[in-house]
This record gives C-alpha cells, sequence and structure tokens, in this order.
C-alpha cells in the first residue's frame, strides 16, 4: 500500500497543479491543498489500520502457538 501511496505522490509532484484557466480551475485550485492532504490521509489511516491488523494477528498467532507448547509440554 506505501508503493501505491508513492507512486501517487510522484504523480502528484509530476503533474504539479494542473487546474486550468478558467473559473473552474480557479475555484479548484483553492480546494486543492485540502483534497490532496486528505486523499493522502486516507492512505495513511488504511496504511495504519492494516499494520494494526498484522500487529493482531502476530499477537494472536504467538498466543495459539503459546498455548500448543503448553499443552504439549
Amino acid at each position: 500500500m506505501r508503493k501505491v501511496r508513492d507512486a501517487l505522490r510522484d504523480v502528484f509532484i509530476a503533474e504539479g497543479r494542473p487546474m486550468g484557466d478558467d473559473q473552474y480551475g480557479a475555484e479548484f485550485e483553492k480546494s486543492f491543498p485540502l483534497r490532496t492532504k486528505a486523499i493522502f490521509k486516507g492512505f495513511e489511516d488504511y496504511i495504519d489500520e492494516l499494520e494494526g491488523v498484522g500487529d493482531g494477528m502476530r499477537v494472536n498467532a504467538n498466543t495459539y502457538e503459546a498455548a500448543e507448547i503448553d499443552t504439549q509440554g
């Protein structure tokens, strides 16, 4: 997921701010920084969630492994 986020960030950097020179582009330009921040915040939140799930799965695996060792030992 980090690779996807980083690739998207690279596109944003490469493209700059291609909003156009009309009134719609001018309006979009005003909200562009907040929209960009929200997009990458969504990525960060999702990455954090995935890491939390991974951490929980590791804890569960270790718990089950320890219980299995206790019952065999």
